[in-house]
């Protein structure tokens, strides 16, 4: 055992408990990172086991494994905590962030450092089980430079063969969490509707029983949509913005890399790079072009001619995907000034964006317009070329010719009953405030709802949806409104807006909603998601209602709402 580690033991011995156990029960400590810290696994877990056990959250966000990572789990007062627990029970799930570049240099020692890390467990007076836990799998191209070839590669298999040579019980996490891209947040690496299968895989290894739940199903297939580009498309944030305004019916994956051109004779053709591939492997429903600024450099414009071929090559590659994508051609933001690195406004606009205008018409693709998008916003552009705080502008004339250039959706059997007001404010009800119909401003038809005198957030429109819950079944079920404030409040924070299913069942009221989506007196935001509902016991009560953050002084107005079973109006899996 090493000095460290020794300390860290003697201290909490002398501190005494710092968390003191309830007496006759198990006590399970599930030590990790973020993803045992935020995913809400152990709450679930405790659920499950029941009261007989005391189960315990010791993860830390961000640590590592490895003794020499950026921040080593042994070296937080969490692990004193969980030695001074005197747990019954040792979870142990670390890993993820051993894969960032910085970490993964280490990861020779990363069996021996998890060896001293179980040793310091199980050298306890209580003699813990310690159950030895892969991670979860990294989707696609990880935040923070987290990795999943490096989790398969260096620290699934250490895990793995510890487990074995230490006789100790594996969770096999990566295999239950594998195949559930919905389930994680938009960094691809922090699960946040996973805590329940987590719990179910956990009780499983404690009890050697099947959790006795209904876990959520995958859901109806999402769309997937492929933002191709430099650093740009990689550092403005503007394909985070496009995710968080399409919401968890999409996967928008950023495939910007920095310093990469159109160009096969460029310096950094992108057609070259690992992310093209990773671009066609995703099989995008939609694919977005933004490529061309780093074309402007003087070496590189000597090409230009070539351009608009190879732009039309790079399209006719990506439409014969097996998912048959849309493609969306960007201009580039404008150059202010002397661009950085020989990138240079007046080549964008001499030869650049004549060949991509000449390639979307020519094969008859939209055109997202980002170069006047960004006009007249030099106060964003530090270097003359890289848009910073950009991403929302950039994000909204994506989905401006998104929705111009896709079919909506129909909605398939909407049971909400007068979903539009045109009839008037029944059968909508209140949960705070005042109810009014108003004919400006509408969505659609010639009414709307606004909701006045609200004093939290959590006050919003309602309407029972119990009976119509009940006849279709459990599911995945689509909730979409059209959601605005009446007026801009004076200094208030950005205010949101989400569909929310308020369910009330055997076990208490449950909340089930998307995301929610930035609204403003500007301009309607629609909402458009898929909730999975389900219910254990009897359905005593079901609302469908809007719930907003921030400015809860604010009126709100709402209109065309829905709520209907996914796919094609059968009960849905």
């Amino acid at each position: 055992m090493r000095l460290c580690h020794l300390l860290l033991i003697v201290a909490a011995v002398i501190a005494g408990p710092i968390m003191a156990a309830e007496a006759g029960k198990v006590r399970v400590a599930c030590v990790g990172d973020s993803i045992t810290q935020g995913s809400g696994y152990p709450g679930e877990l405790a659920k499950l086991l029941g009261p007989g056990y005391e189960v315990v959250n010791f993860g830390v966000a961000s640590t590592t494994l490895l003794s020499k990572g950026e921040r080593p789990y042994v070296n937080e007062k969490a692990y004193a905590q969980v030695i001074a627990f005197k747990p019954d029970i040792v979870i142990l799930m670390l890993g993820t962030n051993d894969t960032k570049p910085q970490n993964y240099k280490f990861i020779a020692e990363f069996p021996a450092d998890c060896r001293r890390l179980v040793e310091s467990f199980t050298a306890l007076e209580s003699k813990p089980k310690v159950f030895l836990s892969t991670p979860c799998p990294v989707y696609y191209d990880g935040n923070w430079g987290i990795d999943n070839a490096r989790l398969n590669e260096g620290v699934l298999p250490a895990v793995k063969k510890l487990a074995d040579d230490m006789r100790l019980p594996l969770i096999d996490m990566y295999a239950a969490m594998s195949g559930r891209a919905d389930l994680f947040y938009r960094d691809n690496v922090h699960p946040i509707g996973g805590g329940q299968i987590m719990a179910a895989t956990v009780y499983k290894a404690l009890t050697g029983k099947d959790a006795p739940v209904k876990t959520q199903p995958p859901p109806p297939e999402q769309m997937r949509v492929a933002c191709i580009g430099d650093s740009i498309t990689e550092g403005s944030g503007y394909a985070g913005e496009l995710q968080e305004v399409l919401g968890n019916r999409y996967i928008v994956r950023n495939l910007g890399v920095s310093g990469s051109t159109l160009l096969s004779k460029g310096d950094k053709p992108y057609i070259r790079q690992s992310k093209y591939l990773a671009a066609k492997d995703f099989k995008p429903h939609i694919a977005i072009i933004m490529l061309g600024t780093n074309d402007t450099k003087p070496h590189n414009y000597a090409h230009i001619k070539d351009f608009a071929g190879e732009l039309t090559a790079m399209v006719d590659e990506l439409s014969k995907l097996e998912s048959k994508p849309k493609v969306f051609l960007c201009k580039p933001v404008p150059v202010y000034g002397q661009g950085a690195f020989g990138i240079d406004n007046g080549r964008l606009l001499e030869g650049v964006i004549p060949a991509i205008e000449r390639v979307a018409t020519d094969k008859d693709l939209p055109l997202i317009d980002m170069y006047a998008t960004m006009s007249n916003k030099p106060e964003l552009f530090k270097d003359n070329v890289h848009p910073l705080g950009g991403g929302r502008m950039m994000a909204a004339a994506a989905i401006s010719s998104l929705r111009a250039n896709l079919a909506p959706r129909p909605v398939m059997g909407n049971l909400v009953a007068n979903p539009g007001i045109e009839a008037g404010m029944k059968p909508w009800i209140t949960r705070g405030g005042t109810l009014a119909v108003v004919s400006e401003p509408v969505r659609s038809g010639a009414k709307a709802l606004r909701l006045s005198g609200r004093k939290s957030d959590w006050q919003g429109p309602a309407q029972d949806v119990k009976a119509a819950l009940a006849a279709k079944g459990e599911g995945y079920y689509n909730v979409r409104a059209s959601v605005r404030l009446a007026q801009e409040p004076a200094g208030a924070k950005p205010a949101r807006a989400k569909v929310i299913v308020m369910t009330s069942d055997d076990d208490g009221m449950h909340y089930l909603g998307g995301h929610d989506m930035p609204i403003s007196a500007g301009d309607w935001a629609d909402i458009d998601d898929d909730v999975h509902v389900s219910w254990r016991g009897a359905l005593k009560s079901a609302l469908l209602y809007i719930q907003t953050g921030g400015a809860p002084e604010a009126d709100i107005v709402v209109d065309d709402l829905a709520l209907s079973v996914c796919g094609d109006g059968k009960k849905s899996r």
